[in-house]
């Protein structure tokens, strides 16, 4: 581990358990084993982890982390000076529903402008 981090949490995710990271801007989220899903409100792409990947989060708000069909082993790292009390997990059902519902409204927001971008370009012909 690099010396300018703090380990902030080790969780081990259930298969396609997910959690909830509140106000987690500067977390560094490393998967040790298994796959993960990650999405951040605010941010239209989502992200896909494996086992080495590492992905530092750069937004404000919310942000979801869940494994993938099998457990994940996933280590949360902070900057320097942030305590583990800054971190706040939640599960509630809704919470997730909603956060997967926004990824799912943000990739068909993508897919119309791919379908414009084809349109345009006389793709939609083949």
């Amino acid at each position: 581990m690099e010396s300018n981090r703090n380990v902030v949490e080790v969780i081990d995710l259930g298969a396609d358990e997910a959690r909830r990271i509140e106000s987690a801007r500067g977390t560094v989220v490393t998967v040790l084993t298994g796959h993960l899903w990650l999405t951040q409100e605010g941010d239209d792409l989502d992200r896909v982890l494996g086992a080495g990947d590492e992905y530092a989060l750069d937004r404000e708000g919310v942000a979801v982390i869940q494994a993938l069909d099998a457990p994940a082993l996933v280590r949360l790292d902070g900057a320097p000076g942030r305590r583990r009390r800054e971190l706040e997990w939640r599960t509630p059902t809704s919470s997730i529903l909603a956060s997967i519902g926004a990824a799912g409204r943000a990739l068909t927001s993508a897919a119309r402008r791919a379908a414009v971008r084809s349109t345009r370009t006389g793709l939609h012909s083949l």
